[in-house]
């Protein structure tokens, strides 16, 4: 899930890279975003649902979000629009919470990033329902867990 977005240089607030933010492990909120990195919209991203479900479905479902966000961010007259970080932690705490409750922690797979030597291990997807009822919620309420600096 993380290879491909750390052969990119991606770099947001200060020179804030994407790989020092994920240095150990990946953060995002709702799957999506990472704190520090304004206007980036990651939609298969760590702590999304990307491939648990249906990948293809998954994916519409985040793009058609992350489009009414940037929709919302340009209507309230701003221009940018990144994760809070402490609600990027509490998501990423849920994440490993649900994954706690599984077997998926026991086992040596592709899902802890056991494919890859010296790699951090930590299970980074969001498998408890309702994760589109939970982006809705944040939609509606005006984006909390995001700030526009």
């Amino acid at each position: 899930m993380t290879g491909a977005l750390s052969k990119v240089d991606i770099c947001g607030v200060g020179g804030r890279s994407l790989n020092n933010a994920w240095a150990q492990g990946p953060k995002t909120y709702l799957g999506v975003a990472t704190a520090g990195l304004p206007n980036l919209f990651l939609p298969t991203a760590p702590g999304g649902v990307a491939v648990i479900g249906n990948v293809l479905l998954n994916n519409e479902h985040n793009v058609e979000w992350i489009s009414d966000a940037i929709a919302y961010t340009e209507r309230t007259g701003k221009q940018r629009i990144e994760a809070d970080e402490d609600a990027q932690d509490k998501w990423m705490t849920d994440v490993a919470g649900m994954a706690e409750k599984t077997l998926f922690q026991t086992a040596d797979s592709w899902y802890l990033g056991a494919n890859i030597p010296g790699k951090w291990r930590t299970f980074t997807f969001y498998i408890g329902s309702g994760y589109i009822s939970r982006c809705t919620d944040v939609a509606a309420n005006g984006y909390p867990g995001f700030t526009h600096p």
